[in-house]
């Protein structure tokens, strides 16, 4: 399967274990859309697309935010799927908002995005 992007980082915080290592993010973008968000004991629903959990904190909606290509405009783009916002290289944005994403944009979300 081809790998169109990759997203990298670490988690900064989690609320729900005090012995719980903080992992590295490190996810493959297999394809041309997917959801980020809470990764749950239970599957997301597959028939809206792939979907990638990134921690176990409430504050992160179970799908917080969608990353999609727009061929169009030959462009990387976040949509913020969450009423919590998303901060995109230290900017703040709500939800509904759509931001283009550029090489080694940084993305916050959940309470390390306050």
């Amino acid at each position: 399967m081809p790998i169109f992007a990759k997203i990298q980082g670490k988690t900064l915080y989690a609320d729900n274990d005090d012995d719980e290592e903080l992992p590295d993010i490190n996810l493959d973008i297999t394809h041309t859309k997917v959801f980020l968000g809470r990764a749950d004991a239970y599957p997301a629903d597959e028939s809206l697309g792939p979907h990638m959990g990134t921690c176990h904190s409430k504050s992160v909606s179970r799908r917080h935010l969608t990353i999609s290509w727009d061929p169009d405009r030959d462009q990387w783009q976040l949509y913020v799927d969450s009423k919590n916002g998303v901060v995109v290289d230290t900017k703040f944005w709500e939800k509904g908002k759509t931001v283009d994403l550029f090489h080694k944009s940084a993305i916050k979300f959940g309470p390390c995005a306050c």
